[in-house]
């Protein structure tokens, strides 16, 4: 069955994305994130048949249950630059308090 084969490839692609956003890559994330969109409105084009809807539905459930975690993922990432940017402000706001105090 080709379908569930190209199914399992979506499902798999989707595991791959999870993995890879734990590690915080997240220019590959984007890049596997659209090829997987690609594989996904390419699937549907044709009609799931009945034979194959049930596998389908856990295959969405699934595929949905990954994407709420790389958007945590995400999420907690942004506020870790966010953190570390606003800590590099502030070093750079105390050096040039420093310069202009420390200027004769």
């Amino acid at each position: 069955m080709k379908r569930l084969a190209d199914w399992g490839e979506i499902v798999t692609l989707s595991q791959q994305l999870s993995a890879i956003a734990r590690k915080e890559n997240w220019e590959e994330v984007t890049n596997l994130a659209t090829k997987r969109h690609q594989m996904i409105t390419s699937f549907f084009l044709e009609p799931v048949t009945e034979d194959i809807a049930p596998e389908i539905a856990s295959g969405i459930e699934l595929i949905q249950d990954i994407d709420k975690e790389i958007v945590q993922l995400a999420h907690k990432s942004k506020q870790k630059i966010s953190e570390h940017l606003s800590e590099i402000a502030k070093g750079k706001h105390m050096s040039k308090v420093y310069s202009n105090n420390t200027q004769v």
